[in-house]
């Protein structure tokens, strides 16, 4: 499956064009996988998909995502929504809100680093877990001496079900400015699971912010256009 993530300067391409654009008119993960699999088939941009994966340089920002497998159960009032703030030097904190319906909503968290390849893949690894309940904005990881019980067990549960050999993600197609882009790579997890899945993509979009702070308010409004919705 493909997973887009989007970031936000040189002019971008007109596929990173096309796909930011229908993220901008609400459109989901399933809509921009054409565009996604018309520009996999341009050498050039497969060129530019390792050039990127090559290196975090260009990486710095938060990534907001549209995935396909989520967006596919939010009938069930399932809502799972990911984000990504990356350093250039490839520290990663992951956060998804995750909305059950009537039966509520809390924050799931990790923490750990995005190594990046010349043979255009990247490796995700998470080695900190933790959760949080359903505020406006996710916690800060709780320390090791001033967390409670539940952290410490979250923490080593996390830890024990994460599988680095499942954390490799081919880059199939990336155009990043310091302003915005896309990146696109295959979810192998989602492929392991289901030959369906091979064509899924799952979409980020990355904005550049210029302080760490920024994030907390930018989340904040995320769960208020998420709660409109």
């Amino acid at each position: 499956s493909f997973t887009i993530f989007s970031a936000t300067a040189h002019a971008l391409r007109p596929p990173a064009i096309s796909l930011l654009r229908a993220w901008d008119g609400g459109a989901g993960a399933s809509t921009m996988r054409p565009i996604v699999e018309r520009a996999t088939t341009v050498p050039a941009e497969r060129a530019a998909a390792s050039a990127v994966a090559a290196s975090t340089e260009a990486w710095a920002g938060l990534w907001v995502a549209r995935i396909e497998h989520f967006e596919a159960v939010e009938f069930t009032g399932i809502c799972v929504r990911p984000h990504y703030d990356i350093s250039a030097d490839g520290a990663v904190v992951s956060h998804v809100h995750v909305a059950l319906g009537a039966l509520g909503a809390c924050w799931v968290s990790a923490s750990g680093s995005l190594t990046p390849s010349p043979d255009g893949t990247c490796r995700l690894i998470f080695d900190d877990f933790w959760v949080g309940s359903d505020a406006p904005r996710p916690r800060d990881a709780p320390s090791r001496i001033e967390g409670s019980a539940v952290d410490a067990a979250v923490r080593a549960l996390g830890r024990l079900a994460f599988a680095p050999s499942m954390a490799v993600f081919p880059v199939d197609y990336a155009d990043l400015s310091p302003d915005e882009g896309i990146v696109a790579f295959r979810f192998t997890p989602f492929e392991a699971a289901s030959s369906r899945a091979a064509h899924r993509p799952e979409i980020f979009r990355v904005v550049r912010l210029a302080e760490a702070a920024d994030v907390g308010v930018w989340m904040e409004g995320l769960a208020r256009d998420e709660n409109r919705n």
